[in-house]
C-alpha cells in the first residue's frame, strides 16, 4: 500500500491488464491485496486460487505477446494443479519473457524462475530434452534464479 501502488501511481498506471504472482507466499504476493484493493486489475494469474478473486491459474504453455514481447508460462505443467506438492514454491510459475529485436539490439531472453526448486529445475531439463522447442525456451540473458538464490535451487 505505501510501496506498489504509489509507484504504479506515479508512473500514471490506472489499470494492469495482468497480475501474475509467482505463487502466494507472502514475499512474492503481500502486496497484491492492496493493488487490487486501488488499482482495476484485467486479470489475475497465479499457480494457486488467491483468495476471493478470480484467479487464472498459470499452467506451461500459455502464451500471450504485448507489444511485441512474448511471455511463456514454462511451469507449473498442466497436471501439477491436480497433485498437492508438499513444497508450494514448486507450484511456482515460471515465466519466459522475450523482448523483440531491433536494429540495435538483440532479442533479450529473462527467465523468471518464482521460488521454483531443484524439482521443477528437473522437470523444465527433462522436458527440454524431449523438445527442442524447449530447450530453445530455456535459453536466457538474464535468469532470475529460484528461491532467491537459495540452496533450495540449483539456479
Amino acid at each position: 500500500e505505501k510501496v506498489v501502488v504509489p509507484a504504479l501511481q506515479a508512473q500514471g498506471i490506472t489499470r494492469l491488464d495482468k497480475l501474475m504472482l509467482t505463487h502466494l507466499d507472502n514475499d512474492h504476493s503481500g502486496g497484491a491485496p492492496s493493488v487490487l484493493q486501488h488499482i482495476p486489475v484485467i486479470q489475475l494469474s497465479s499457480s494457486e486460487v488467491f483468495g476471493s478473486y478470480p484467479t487464472h491459474l498459470c499452467e506451461a504453455g500459455e502464451r500471450w505477446q504485448w507489444d511485441g514481447v512474448i511471455f511463456t508460462v514454462l511451469a507449473p505443467l498442466p497436471q501439477h494443479h491436480q497433485q498437492i506438492p508438499s513444497d508450494k514454491n514448486e507450484s511456482s510459475c515460471v515465466l519466459m519473457v522475450q523482448t523483440p529485436a531491433t536494429q540495435t539490439v538483440p532479442s533479450q531472453h529473462v527467465l523468471i524462475m518464482g521460488d521454483a526448486g531443484f524439482y521443477t529445475e528437473f522437470l523444465l531439463l527433462q522436458q527440454s530434452g524431449l523438445s527442442q522447442n524447449l530447450q530453445k525456451n530455456l535459453d536466457a540473458d538474464l535468469l532470475i534464479v529460484g528461491h532467491h538464490g537459495s540452496k533450495h535451487s540449483s539456479s
